[in-house]
């Protein structure tokens, strides 16, 4: 007697071989397309004589204090992103500015609070920030106001830095 061909015979071999294409599949090919980096935006501002707030471009260099190298080194910006330290609860940089040719230093403390969370394999974990003060030597700077205190992403100002 002759068997006849059953395709119900064989079904975990044609599961197996639909699926094995869709588990090989590699779906970000070992890239993270989540933005992982979070920084601080600050901006700055001025108060002019009709006490009209208005944003101001001058040359900056941006450093933080237990670091070698400059953020900013020496460029006209309007504002600056600011990388938080991720397992401290205080972050501080030394911002040298002017407006003209005369160059005025300040420091700026920026307390805060750490959150990480893990994203993925492939883009590892992120870490946010709660701004929980701020704190300059106002050399120049008169004062710095927390418009945001949840840092999160780098689209955003965070902080207003307000010049003479």
């Amino acid at each position: 007697m002759k068997k006849r061909f059953s395709i119900y015979q064989y079904w975990p071999l044609l599961l197996l071989s639909a699926w094995l294409p869709v588990l090989s599949c590699d779906e970000g090919q070992g890239n993270c397309y989540t933005e992982t980096d979070v920084s601080l935006g600050a901006a700055f501002y001025r108060i002019d004589s009709t006490m009209t707030e208005r944003a101001c471009t001058l040359q900056v260099v941006v450093k933080g204090l237990e670091q070698e190298t400059a953020l900013y080194d020496t460029v006209s910006v309007s504002s600056i992103q600011l990388p938080l330290q991720p397992t401290l609860s205080q972050t501080d940089y030394l911002i040298r500015l002017t407006p003209d040719s005369v160059w005025y230093s300040d420091t700026l403390h920026i307390y805060h609070n750490n959150r990480s969370r893990f994203l993925s394999m492939e883009c590892g974990g992120i870490v946010t920030h709660q701004i929980t003060g701020l704190q300059t030597s106002r050399h120049f700077i008169r004062d710095a106001v927390i418009l945001d205190d949840q840092v999160v992403n780098q689209a955003s100002v965070h902080v207003k830095i307000y010049l003479p």
